[in-house]
């Protein structure tokens, strides 16, 4: 049953300008099928975003796709059935033919404290779908880079990834008049806790790279909010200890090719 509608549902996505007003759709639910990408369940509405973003900026972007009179958040699965419907119709709109493997953000992390997964519009969760051996914050990964904001996984599951990931999304619409979500870009740890002038004082480029105190309050100045990215080196040890002996990891150029070594991770 529920994969003929999805079968009509994708349909009507894709092609929503060519089909007439059915009167058996709710107002609610014209409108929201209207949005292209989109799907009516349990009374919300909900659109696929296939573009490209990091987790913050899929925030930002899911308040701009449900029309002038409303506004919209990162999808923030509440029950099994939403859940599963959901994300069900956004893994066939990605990967109609493998829906099983891809991978979208989605309206759950832990940024405020690790750990403490919540909403991204605020409050614990009310439930939960891990997959298997998850959330790991991704001790299995060689980097050591963390895993706070939540994507799609296997079937309907969960999986804690790295929020500088850019993938699709799926995003929630809120209607004008409910609670609506933060207008603000999330901070991700990537701004100076200290006054700029103080950071400018004490942390220059050596101090950036080995005052722990540095790293932590002057992050912005001392140029580390690239941290969530991949570590490696993209030259070769040798040039990097070399690099590093001579003291020029405090260069910008260096630290690009040389992170890991220059211990920027």
């Amino acid at each position: 049953m529920w994969k003929l509608f999805y079968v009509f549902a994708l349909c009507y996505a894709e092609n929503s300008e060519n089909y007439p007003a059915d009167p058996s759709f709710s107002s609610a639910e014209a409108e929201c099928l209207s949005f292209g990408n989109s799907i009516y369940i349990n009374d919300k509405c909900f659109k696929v975003e296939k573009g490209f973003f990091n987790y913050a900026d899929a925030m930002v972007n899911c308040q701009n796709q449900f029309g002038s009179g409303n506004t919209g958040k990162l999808f923030e699965p509440k029950d099994s059935s939403t859940n599963d419907q959901v994300i069900e119709f956004a893994k066939e709109m990605i990967l109609p033919s493998n829906h099983f493997t891809s991978k979208m953000h989605i309206g759950i992390n832990d940024m405020a404290t690790e750990g403490t997964w919540q909403y991204a519009t605020g409050g614990d969760l009310v439930y939960t779908n891990w997959g298997n051996g998850q959330p790991d914050n991704g001790i299995s990964s060689s980097d050591g880079v963390v895993e706070d904001c939540v994507e799609t996984w296997t079937g309907t599951t969960w999986n804690d990834g790295r929020c500088y990931e850019k993938q699709p999304s799926i995003c929630e619409m809120i209607s004008i008049g409910t609670t609506t979500p933060p207008t603000t870009t999330p901070t991700t740890g990537c701004e100076d806790n200290w006054p700029m002038k103080k950071c400018n004082k004490k942390c220059n480029a050596k101090k950036c790279l080995k005052s722990k105190s540095c790293k932590k309050n002057c992050r912005n100045t001392c140029d580390l909010c690239g941290i969530e990215e991949p570590c490696e080196d993209q030259k070769s040890s040798k040039f990097c200890n070399k690099a590093l002996t001579k003291g020029k990891c405090g260069k910008s150029s260096i630290w690009k090719k040389c992170k890991k070594t220059c211990d920027k991770c």
